[in-house]
């Protein structure tokens, strides 16, 4: 049974570790944060690493966008959460979009990783089993969500 996972959300304290040399959070943090939020999704929904290895596959970072907002330093407690932004067709490929909410409730920072799900036997992207499709689908969608289609996967190959 998938818990309601609408407004999935977990708390972290900045710690000094999490300082950049200015003293303020550090790029890496944010998405540190954001990755525990999306395997704790999973975790707490009884999809654990055992599951992944047992399974043979395994999500792959395509993109990870952030957009800061507000300044976070030492000492205070802020809530990430994870939305469904976009969807392929085939439910190869995500979007999520993960905002880091200050103590106020200001959005300091918001994430936007794009993934998609390789076997870890062929190599290929496939589309994940069932269950994390039923975890996956329950999430909130974002106000803004889409379907992922071939014009967003291109733009993820950036041409140099």
């Amino acid at each position: 049974m998938v818990k309601i996972v609408v407004g999935f959300t977990k708390r972290f304290e900045v710690r000094w570790d999490d300082l950049d040399p200015n003293r303020h959070v550090a790029n890496i943090a944010y998405s540190k944060w954001m990755t525990h939020v999306r395997f704790a999704l999973l975790t707490e929904n009884g999809f654990s690493q055992r599951k992944f290895q047992e399974l043979g596959f395994g999500p792959v970072i395509l993109s990870e966008t952030f957009y800061y907002q507000a300044e976070v330093v030492s000492g205070e407690t802020v809530t990430v959460d994870v939305q469904l932004l976009g969807m392929s067709a085939d439910r190869r490929f995500y979007a999520f979009a993960q905002n880091v909410y200050k103590e106020s409730g200001d959005v300091a920072a918001v994430g936007v990783p794009s993934f998609g799900w390789l076997s870890l036997e062929t190599r290929k992207m496939i589309s994940p089993p069932s269950e994390i499709l039923d975890i996956i689908t329950k999430l909130e969608r974002h106000k803004k969500f889409y379907e992922i289609g071939p014009e967003h996967l291109k733009k993820l190959r950036p041409q140099f």
